[in-house]
């Protein structure tokens, strides 16, 4: 399985997501105390949707048999986790509560069958990333 051309999709959509991204967290940054509410449902859903991202991905590296699949997954968990930690960190000074980690997406994947799980998994990717894309063009 290559998963060259996915991957080359979910890698644009990246780079304009942290644009996008970059431009929100310099709002959030700023010198305004009060987060408006359709702001921090915004950084709520952000958060919950990287958190996914990332348990799923470790997942994925960890049961891959492809791995290319097993490589972007890494990359996916190192990127995302790094996003999180900014993202909480911002919502943290504007005393934003993040939502908990749900596991439930997790547990759905450790227990997948193991014939097309790499199909599966970039399937949900792509879908992932076309969310994050709508979520933050919206914002």
């Amino acid at each position: 399985m290559t998963i060259t051309p996915m991957k080359n999709y979910i890698l644009s959509s990246v780079r304009f997501t942290a644009a996008l991204a970059a431009a929100f967290l310099a709002f959030e940054a700023s010198a305004q105390t009060a987060v408006k509410r359709g702001d921090r449902d915004f950084v709520e859903k952000a958060a919950k949707a990287g958190m996914e991202e990332v348990d799923v991905s470790r997942i994925a590296a960890e049961r891959s048999t492809n791995g290319e699949v097993k490589s972007f997954a890494q990359m996916l968990v190192s990127d995302h986790t790094a996003a999180n930690q900014k993202l909480t960190s911002i919502a943290t000074s504007k005393s934003v509560k993040l939502p908990a980690e749900d596991m439930g997406a997790a547990g759905k994947w450790s227990k997948k069958d193991a014939k097309g799980f790499d199909k599966d998994y970039i399937d949900k990717m792509v879908s992932d990333h076309k969310d994050a894309v709508d979520l933050f063009q919206k914002e």
